[in-house]
Order: C-alpha cells, then structure tokens, then sequence
C-alpha cells in the first residue's frame, strides 16, 4: 500500500496551524469520513476525543499507525502518573539521538509530567498494539503563542555569560523539539519524514541586521564600507529621528534593505504613542523616497501596545527577541510574520569586558552551532558599540562557507512562499515520490534516519532510502545540568535583577 506522509490533527487552532506551517509538513484536520490508516501516517491528539475517535485511534495503531498525544495519555500509558507541575526550565535527559542538540526547554508554564523535573518526564514512546505512540505533557502550539519576557543568561565556553531580556518560551527548541517528536516516530516505523525546507538554498541563511540607535553619520558610513566591502546584502532598522535630516544618505547604499525601528528610539504600553512613533517614521521616511516593509521595535519589546499598533500597517515582518529569538521564522497570533535573530550583540558582550577578539570568538561559537543544525544565521550591531572589526571575519566566513545571504524581506518573500506553498508525499517499499507541488521553487528535506536528510525538487521528485544524504546534523550541544548557568543561584539571580532594573529604568520612553 502507498502510504501518504501527511500529519492528521484532531483539533487544527489557529495556534496549531501557525506552528505546523512552522514546520513545513503536510497537514490536514481530521474528519470523521476519513480512514487514518489510509490518509495519515502520523496523528495529533490534541483535543479531548470521545469514545467513537478513541476506536477509531485504536483501530489506527492495530494497523501499525503512529499516534503523539499531547497534554493527555488517553489512557494509552497506564503504566505512568502524570502531575501538573510549573516549570521555567527543564533540562534535557534524553538518551535519543535525535534531541542530544537540545540541552533544555524554558516553559515559564504549568506542564503535565512524572515526577521527573527533566524532558523525560515529558516525553514517553511507547510501541502499542502494531502502532508507536509518544506522549507529550505540554502543547508546543500554545507555546510558540507566549509573549511574556524575562531576562535571560546565554552560554559561552568564551567568557562570562551574556544576558539580554528575551521571551520566557526557548521558541526555537520547542519547535525543533517537536520536528524531532515528528521524525522519531516516522523512523520507528520505517517511515521517511518530509518537510519544505527552511532556505531557498541547500545553504542556510545568514541575515545581518543594523539597528540604528542614535548613530551619526560617520559610524554608520563605516559599518556600510565593511558591508560593502565584502558584498553583503544587509537590513538597516533606522532611529529615524536621529538621521532626520540626512535620510537621503542611506539612499547611496548599494544592495541593502532600508526598514524601520521607530521614529524615536522609544517604547510604550499605550497603543496611541506606540502608534504615532511607527506613523511619524513611516512618512519621513516615504517622504525621503524608501518603500519600507520591515520594522523592529525598539529595545527588541514586543508588547500588546504594539501588537496592535502592528495590525494598524501592512509590514510585511517584524523582528522582537521579546517575542521570539534563536528560531526560525513563525507568524504571531495576528499573522504577521517574525524573524527571529540571535539576541547578543556586541554591546552584551562589551558589558561583561569581553575583548574584541573574544567577541569574536562567542560569535564563531554561535556560528558553529547553528551550521551544524543547517539553522538560519542572524546576528545584529549598532554602529555605535564597538567590536564593528570582528564582522570582517564574519563576513568572510559567509562567504567561504556560500551562506545564502538574504535581507529580511527576501528572507520574509521567501517563508511567505513557502508556507502557502503545499504539497503531498508518499512512500511504498523503499521509495517515495512528492506529487502536486504547487511552487516549484521549494526545496523538500527527506529523512530516514536521525543526523542527515536528502534535499530534493519538485522535478526531482524521488526519494529512496539508498540515496545519498545531502545533509548532515552535528549535535554539538552536551546535555546542561542546572548548576551550568549563572542564574542558576541566589547572587546570579540577584545580578540579573539588578541588570533588568537598570535597563528598564535607562529605557526611553515615549
């Protein structure tokens, strides 16, 4: 029997669609009028199921189906006792291949687990009946919603630990937690597991952003000529204010993406002020002659004042690591699409006495990491910190490395075509073909096995399990205990308070 590599739901939400077109799989929501065996290889309860679907699921796993039950076993793990507990952290001690790169999740959430304060006790696999079934005790979907921040410390083997005020949600190792949940139970049926890819490349995607911040002319001009030298294609988030007067200078730069951070440098929890400041900017900056698309808030604060000034413009994107950070693309709640970046900049660094070379070093690190997840690249700088000389060998590793280097609205034209793009897929035997691809131009990554993948098109449809893997995935990351981080005791937690005081009373306000 051809089997269709599709990922039935029982309850598609908004929030479950968002992060299943996250993902790029096939998806449907599942009907009564459907057989499970025949159209899913792979099903999502995620709704409270009545008797009837509760046959129907148990019908699916005699046939050798593949069940993930989220935030409820249905029974299916009598042999566990589940407790609803909070959690901001929890550390990852897994012994599966496939989540060895993921050394914990950050929920900031009530979650229903063991009595195990770690991953395992929120992950069970279990073969039932011809079937695998895996239970997961918290909606990865309604995570990937949170717009709650905190501020965070992030690990370096460099120096001291950096920190910045980010979202409480780990959104980009939730998500990837669930792609492995998805891949893991495909292998363990001798299934394939296939996605649109997360690049218009094989490469990944290196962005670089400028966020403007009160810079002069002269700071600004040497952070271009670094840019330009080495051909980059960067995006400008401009303190329009600040450069009010010689808007028409970023005119004369050459292949980058003018977008907008606010006429003042400020942030506000009133929706009038935060919506004058985008207003204002928007028409100094059209009245200088830029079309722009993008913006970023200032200080990376994502709050309800501004998710609803946002619903007010048509930008194509927005980038706050308050709403999400290390991750790849994902739309809000409202739609409109978030890019996330890599939170630390140099400034981060400069506050806990890194050197120029050892900022360097921490970046390398990030570098590393991300590649060997095959992850996008994104970092940001203000030209007025320093540390502007260490990007030299940045920008020479992109190119050595043939990074696919975008500006954020090629980055957001691209996710926008992806997501809408659809697709379906089947596998018979040892080999499986794509079929009805509607935007010819995806890439489709095809796993079979944990650590690497094959890439293929729409006009090199075939996949086989003997072909050679085009991919391969590193786990670079040892698995963290809670002694590992800073913040982890009294005074670390203290010098974090004491950091988010200063910064928020240092912030401008509107």
């Amino acid at each position: 029997m051809k089997r269709p590599l599709c990922i039935g739901i029982f309850d598609l939400t908004p929030a479950w669609r968002v992060f299943l077109d996250q993902v790029g799989v096939w998806y449907e929501e599942i009907t009564t009028n459907k057989d499970l065996y025949e159209n899913y290889s792979a099903i999502i309860v995620n709704k409270s199921i009545n008797k009837e679907q509760l046959q129907d699921i148990r019908g699916y796993l005699k046939l050798a189906g593949n069940v993930i039950f989220v935030n409820d076993d249905h029974g299916s793990m009598p042999d566990k006792t589940f407790n609803r507990k909070y959690f901001k952290r929890v550390y990852n001690d897994l012994s599966l291949d496939g989540f060895q790169h993921i050394p914990y999740l950050d929920f900031y959430s009530t979650v229903k687990t063991t009595e195990k304060a770690n991953l395992s006790g929120l992950l069970s696999f279990k073969k039932l009946m011809k079937g695998n079934a895996a239970y997961i005790g918290f909606d990865p979907a309604e995570l990937l919603c949170h717009t709650d921040y905190t501020r965070k410390c992030f690990d370096s083997t460099v120096g001291a630990f950096p920190d910045e005020i980010v979202n409480k949600v780990t959104k980009g190792q939730v998500s990837d937690f669930f792609l492995q949940v998805l891949r893991e139970i495909h292998f363990k049926a001798d299934l394939p597991f296939i996605r649109k890819w997360i690049s218009p490349k094989k490469a990944p995607v290196f962005c670089f952003r400028i966020d403007s911040d009160y810079s002069d002319k002269q700071h600004i001009d040497e952070v271009y000529s670094l840019i330009d030298d080495h051909k980059i294609k960067a995006t400008w988030f401009l303190h329009v204010n600040a450069h009010e007067s010689w808007l028409s200078h970023f005119k004369k730069y050459s292949d980058q993406e003018i977008a907008l951070h606010g006429y003042k440098h400020g942030t506000s929890r009133s929706e009038r002020k935060v919506t004058d400041n985008i207003s204002v900017g928007l028409n100094k900056m059209s009245e200088s002659g830029f079309n722009v698309t993008g913006f970023c808030a200032p200080y990376g604060i994502y709050n309800y004042a501004l998710e609803r000034s946002l619903n007010r413009f048509e930008f194509n994107y927005s980038s706050e690591f308050t709403y999400a950070y290390d991750s790849i693309p994902l739309k809000t709640s409202d739609g409109l699409l978030q890019i996330p970046i890599h939170p630390i900049c140099t400034g981060s660094l400069n506050r806990k006495g890194y050197t120029t070379e050892e900022m360097l070093a921490y970046f390398n690190e990030i570098m590393v990491r991300k590649l060997d997840r095959h992850e996008p690249v994104i970092f940001y700088h203000h030209p007025l910190q320093p540390g502007l000389e260490l990007f030299d060998s940045i920008f020479k590793r992109v190119k050595n490395e043939k990074l696919t280097n975008l500006t954020f609205e090629e980055f957001a034209d691209f996710w926008q075509k992806r997501e809408v793009c659809s697709f379906e897929a089947y596998y018979k035997g040892n080999s499986g073909q794509l079929e009805n691809v509607s935007d010819k131009s995806q890439l489709f990554e095809v796993s079979f096995e944990n650590g690497s993948s094959q890439l293929i098109t729409s006009k090199e449809s075939d996949f086989n399990i003997e072909n050679n893997p085009d991919i391969q995935y590193n786990n670079n990351n040892s698995q963290f205990s809670e002694n590992d981080t800073p913040d982890a005791d009294f005074i670390g937690k203290l010098r974090l308070l004491k950091r988010s005081i200063l910064d928020y009373r240092n912030r401008d306000r509107l």
